[in-house]
């Protein structure tokens, strides 16, 4: 697994600042602006939420009014951030590949900024799976091949782009069939749904 919970924890400290400085903020502004162009159509009343790899939570607040919502990620220091800007959302530490819910509790799940972590992102696909009801909303992102991505890999991070025939074939083994499909400067995100 490429996610280290220590450098995760040594991250923290920069992570928001670093989505503050241009181009890094226009890209977050338009991750942001994807992922809520998905979900605009969905109806989450008393909904089970999770953001996988929530890291300061940038993506828990357009769910907070419409339901019960987690954030779970690797690094204790993310948590803590994310435990700062949103108090009253329960934040777990966790292992994506081994989340502490039960099979088929969650109405909706996130993954954006994840699964490029991974080399092989079937694990965390399949634990989402796992822990989705059937009929369930998930999203996730992949890295795309883009000039974008150099601080992230002059910051010293390691992550994998997937071709689309890749992502298709990874989401079919998961249970998920992919409903929109949004594309960015350098992640594409896709709204699936759990269909067993």
């Amino acid at each position: 697994m490429v996610l280290k919970a220590w450098i995760w924890d040594l991250r923290a400290k920069f992570y928001d600042l670093l989505f503050n400085v241009a181009p890094l903020r226009s890209v977050k502004r338009e991750e942001r602006s994807m992922f809520l162009d998905l979900v605009s159509d969905l109806s989450f009343n008393s909904a089970m939420m999770l953001d996988v790899g929530c890291g300061t939570g940038d993506f828990i607040p357009f769910s907070i009014e419409k339901g019960l919502v987690f954030g779970a990620d690797i690094s204790a220091e993310m948590i803590a951030r994310a435990r700062d800007k949103l108090p009253h959302v329960d934040f777990i530490r966790a292992d994506v590949c081994h989340l502490p819910f039960k099979d088929e509790s969650m109405d909706f799940i996130s993954m954006v900024g994840l699964l490029e972590y991974f080399e092989d992102p079937g694990k965390p696909l399949s634990e989402a799976s796992r822990i989705a009801k059937d009929d369930a909303r998930i999203v996730v992102s992949f890295s795309r091949q883009s000039i974008l991505n150099l601080p992230r890999k002059l910051w010293g991070i390691s992550f994998f782009v997937c071709p689309e025939e890749e992502i298709t074939g990874l989401l079919k083994n998961s249970h998920l069939k992919s409903i929109k499909w949004a594309e960015g400067k350098i992640q594409t995100q896709i709204l699936c749904r759990k269909k067993l």
